[in-house]
């Protein structure tokens, strides 16, 4: 089974260190599994919802003063100037470039690779600009929920 075929369940830390399931969701599906039955789980904190869609209203906003066509392609650009990429080895020795999913990130690498973005934007793409200024300019697009 690969791995994106395996569910994924979301659950909360209990103060006595205890894993409860997050939804009715979870709720359900761990309920497949026989009391007893021993599962494997690879843990991590997702991203942070808020800082995702940030993540992307910054990113309409810079690539609307670049060169780039929409911010798909600026956050392709800023994968690779990041060396967020995985080295692909052709049979001709030739290496392809292949940048990474932002979704295999947990809540502190796509922190780390938000600040490290908006260096990059602010440095290369909208040179001069303070990063609190085109937060703010993202957050203001933002649609109140």
């Amino acid at each position: 089974m690969a791995r994106r075929d395996r569910p994924t369940l979301f659950v909360r830390v209990t103060d006595r260190n205890f894993l409860v399931p997050e939804s009715s969701y979870d709720a359900e599906r761990l309920s497949r599994y026989k009391p007893g039955t021993v599962l494997e789980a690879a843990l991590h904190e997702p991203r942070n919802r808020s800082l995702n869609g940030l993540f992307w209203k910054v990113m309409e906003v810079a690539a609307e003063n670049s060169d780039y066509p929409d911010s798909e392609a600026l956050v392709i650009a800023i994968k690779i100037a990041l060396l967020y990429v995985d080295e692909i080895r052709q049979f001709d020795g030739g290496v392809h470039i292949q940048p990474r999913s932002l979704s295999d990130m947990d809540r502190e690498g796509f922190q780390q690779f938000y600040n490290e973005a908006l260096s990059v934007i602010c440095s290369h793409i909208m040179p001069g600009t303070d990063p609190k200024d085109l937060e703010d300019e993202a957050k203001a697009r933002m649609k109140p929920r």
